[in-house]
């Protein structure tokens, strides 16, 4: 396959979706790292270690985004990866509050978060089966 068909030439649109995912992305992992306590205290988990990692980790998706919002051309192969971890984090959110007893204002704060993901996964898959 020639190199131009493996690559996505970066659109306006998907800029902004990538802006918008590592903009998110990286309030919430600084919310989560900084605020760990009040975190804890609104979705009911007490291991502020746990949420503080999970803060760390995030930063990871974020600085992807950033970079992917930075390129010209992306391999299509990278939209598609994004997309998948965008639904797994989705599904992986699902299964966490059906097995674990969140209070509402965890319970609607993580559906929110897993809306916000599920719109950046489905705009990525859109791009990369339109291209």
């Amino acid at each position: 396959m020639e190199l131009h068909k493996k690559q996505i030439v970066m659109t306006p649109l998907l800029r902004k979706v990538f802006l918008f995912d590592a903009v998110g992305t990286g309030v919430f992992a600084l919310v989560l790292i900084f605020f760990a306590n009040f975190t804890g205290e609104i979705t009911g988990i007490t291991n502020t270690m746990m949420i503080r990692l999970i803060g760390i980790g995030s930063i990871i998706p974020a600085s992807f985004s950033f970079w992917a919002a930075s390129r010209i051309r992306l391999q299509k192969i990278f939209i598609l990866l994004f997309a998948i971890v965008c639904t797994i984090w989705v599904i992986g959110s699902f299964i966490l509050i059906l097995l674990l007893p969140f209070p509402v204002m965890g319970v609607l704060s993580m559906v929110c978060v897993a809306i916000c993901v599920g719109i950046v996964g489905g705009f990525l898959f859109y791009f990369y089966f339109r291209n």
